[in-house]
């Protein structure tokens, strides 16, 4: 399998649009001193970025190994070679992939709601307790957890 950096390219573009975006939204709806809000906003946005990128490179690093583990045990054995015209033989590593994308997605969104609701709640005025905050983050904890065994697996994990 062939690196490719598409990937990687989509996903720093993406998410330097996001933290522009969101930015350029905080200063524009309310002007003045937004330090707090926008050294929150780039923050979540390094971070996940740094996430995404980790987890392409697994991803990457996974296939490569398994590739590699293939051609070694074709070359053990050639009378039980298996073509697989360069496509997965195995349905188990496309449900491992579904569930692993599945994971990524809920931990950005976890992280995305756990960093972005109380400053939300504080610019409409809306006094978030400790209490209820931690209520909220409960149940997204296990709406994200339901996400990850019952979900449905993205479009581009499904073999």
């Amino acid at each position: 399998m062939k690196p490719t950096l598409v990937p990687y390219v989509t996903a720093v573009v993406a998410m330097v649009l996001i933290g522009v975006t969101g930015v350029v939204t905080v200063q524009t709806v309310r002007p003045g001193d937004n330090t707090l809000i926008i050294t929150a906003i780039l923050g979540f946005i390094t971070t996940t970025l740094m996430a995404l990128l980790a987890f392409l490179k697994s991803n990457e690093t996974h296939a490569s190994v398994n590739g590699q583990m293939e051609e070694f045990k074709a070359a053990k054995s050639p009378g039980r070679r298996r073509r697989t015209n360069g496509r997965t033989s195995c349905r188990n590593e496309a449900q491992m992939s579904g569930i692993l994308w599945r994971i990524l997605i809920a931990i950005v969104a976890c992280v995305l709601a756990f960093q972005l609701i109380p400053p939300v709640c504080r610019i409409i005025g809306f006094d978030l307790s400790a209490d209820v905050m931690l209520v909220v983050r409960i149940c997204i904890a296990g709406l994200a957890v339901l996400y990850i065994l019952r979900g449905a697996s993205p479009p581009w994990a499904r073999a």
